[in-house]
């Protein structure tokens, strides 16, 4: 393509990459013309950790007797076991818990809009039953071994969201016995005894699973499965007193960490172009759909945004970085032996290529592996390492060829070709 055809595509590709990034900065209120629901700014998709926007402590009170069987110090501690993994399922890795003085359990919680309503499922009993039409129980969320969110296919073919119950081993044979025994019958499925599920039973199942459809979509999948995993408290509790939070890094925390974001991509950037020249503002082009690419999958992931997740994605991005400054590098080696500029990006990309996508892959994996086996803060930074990591290698792969090319074509491969060639 000419020089004028590639420059058209960078003028064309800065306007895009702009365009998607105000309206992912400021949103775009789609309803008011088109009547569907509006774009909001992707920083109110985020969770943000009490670091960076503070949050809200809740101290809760047993509100009803203490069963015969337990004292009232054991139903504390075991409630803030059950309260600790209600918090994680929310994508709180570090929960905060504890019992006080006066025999009330304080909760931390990071900044949540919508307070009121996570309060009010976190404290709820979820005492889960599989009863007859008589109200005979059969099982109950102890016999449970695990739920997790699962989908299945309609009788119309199309995906819908639900919620996969592992029986234990005694669940397992209570199931199939039950199954057997309520076979042409309803089997009534209750949560703190309100009806959430009532297959019609027409064969015995001895698998020891069972599924839960009918739920609206797949975050009130994850919210129900979370909660029969996390068991029943064995009291209700309610809400004494709740106060605000304050940043620990301080009221200005927020604007100061997307400025100090913004001031590293900047130098990094130059950084680039300083020693490749203009070859280098390619750089620019990848490394800016790379931060879309990211903070996009993030906020739809639902990952809680604090210094350990941002020290991810600053791996993710020196990741990518790396993998430029690597391509440019045997670009420059290849231009080194006479070829052209065009020539020389195209086997010195490809070349890179080869060591770019085992470096990324493999910390993306280990990254994955350990975040699943190391508890608290530190998942945030596997996790969005994790993610910023696959970023890097799909980003490198879809774009570095195009911009490098482009730009080399622009500069007439100006930081690329030696200087007596270019």
């Amino acid at each position: 393509m000419s020089k004028k055809g590639n420059a058209a595509k960078l003028i064309v590709s800065m306007a895009v990459i702009i365009i998607i990034s105000l309206i992912f900065a400021l949103g775009l209120p789609v309803s008011k013309a088109f009547g569907v629901y509006d774009i909001v700014p992707i920083r109110d998709l985020f969770k943000y950790d009490v670091d960076i926007k503070g949050g809200t402590y809740s101290l809760l009170e047993v509100s009803s007797e203490v069963p015969e069987d337990t004292t009232k110090e054991e139903l504390l501690s075991s409630s803030v076991n059950v309260f600790k993994d209600r918090i994680t399922a929310l994508g709180v890795y570090d929960p905060k818990v504890e019992v006080s003085e006066d025999d009330t359990v304080k909760i931390s919680l990071p900044y949540f809009e919508n307070i009121d309503d996570i309060l009010d499922k976190l404290t709820k009993r979820c005492e889960l039953t599989f009863e007859d039409s008589q109200g005979n129980v059969y099982l109950t969320g102890e016999h449970v071994e695990s739920a997790t969110y699962a989908t299945y296919t309609d009788e119309y073919g199309v995906t819908q969201p639900a919620v996969k119950i592992t029986f234990t081993e005694e669940g397992k044979k209570l199931f199939t016995d039950t199954t057997t025994s309520l076979i042409n019958n309803y089997l009534y499925i209750k949560m703190d005894g309100e009806v959430i599920r009532s297959p019609f039973i027409n064969a015995t199942i001895d698998t020891g699973i069972a599924y839960i459809s009918g739920v609206t979509d797949k975050q009130e999948a994850i919210e129900l499965a979370s909660l029969i995993s996390s068991g029943s408290l064995s009291a209700d509790f309610k809400v004494k007193e709740t106060g605000k939070i304050e940043p620990t890094l301080g009221s200005n925390a927020q604007t100061a960490v997307e400025l100090g974001g913004l001031g590293l991509f900047a130098g990094l950037a130059v950084v680039i172009v300083l020693f490749f020249g203009p070859a280098g503002i390619s750089a620019l082009f990848i490394m800016s759909v790379f931060i879309l690419a990211v903070f996009v999958t993030l906020a739809l992931m639902g990952i809680m945004i604090n210094v350990f997740s941002i020290a991810g994605i600053i791996l993710g991005l020196a990741v990518l970085a790396f993998g430029i400054i690597s391509a440019l590098k045997s670009v420059r080696r290849e231009a080194s032996i006479g070829k052209s500029a065009m020539s020389s990006i195209r086997s010195g990309i490809k070349k890179s290529r080869s060591s770019f996508w085992k470096i990324s892959l493999g910390a993306a994996v280990i990254l994955l592996t350990l975040f699943f086996v190391i508890p608290g803060k530190v998942k945030y930074i596997l996790l969005s390492g994790a993610v910023g990591c696959g970023e890097a290698l799909l980003v490198y792969y879809l774009f570095t060829m195009f911009y490098v090319k482009a730009v080399g074509s622009v500069f007439d491969g100006k930081g690329i070709l030696p200087k007596e060639q270019a």
